[in-house]
């Protein structure tokens, strides 16, 4: 009988607070500080959320230029 491997799944690591973005727990985490390599959904969920967040900060911090 052929067995089929599920894939690990790898957690985004936040280096700013030092931890899983999703807060998962365990020594058998496997975990990335880049948003490309990162496979759990609720991880993907929330970095989006984050980069969303901080592109409106960044617009509303945005000087405009005098008209």
């Amino acid at each position: 009988m052929a067995t089929t491997a599920v894939p690990a799944l790898v957690h985004y690591f936040d280096t700013a607070s030092h931890r899983i973005l999703c807060a998962a727990g365990g020594f058998e985490l496997r975990s990335t500080k880049h948003a490309r390599g990162v496979t759990c959904p609720t991880c993907s969920q929330l970095l989006a959320a984050k980069e969303d967040a901080g592109a409106e900060g960044d617009a509303k911090r945005t000087p405009h230029p005098p008209a």
